[in-house]
């Protein structure tokens, strides 16, 4: 198989800065946040390991001539899930720790 390893994801936010707080207290690292907050950059990723997601912010998704997305694409899509290395009751305290609601799960 030609593919050997994942490089990115995508995804839409319209609450950027949430969203950067919360993958920080789950011990994501945040890159290029102050390049975003400084209008530099349209996008921040959140990094794990040798991965990374690509957040669109507010002011970069929804334009016209961004088209490197689906149609419908819209803060809320996707679904991004990983793999955690301790026991169910630290990511549970984890989650708690964010005020994360548990949806669905553990699956």
């Amino acid at each position: 198989m030609p593919v050997i390893r994942f490089d990115h994801a995508s995804v839409p936010t319209d609450h950027p800065e949430e969203m950067m707080a919360f993958y920080e207290s789950m011990g994501f690292e945040i890159l290029d946040a102050e390049a975003f907050r400084s209008g530099e950059r349209p996008i921040f990723s959140i990094a794990f390991g040798d991965n990374k997601i690509n957040v669109h912010g507010p002011d970069f998704w929804p334009r016209e001539d961004f088209t490197l997305r689906g149609p419908t694409a819209k803060p809320g899509c996707g679904d991004i899930c990983f793999v955690w290395d301790r026991g169910l009751e630290d990511l549970q305290a984890a989650l708690e720790a964010t005020g994360a609601p548990i949806e669905e799960g553990p699956v």
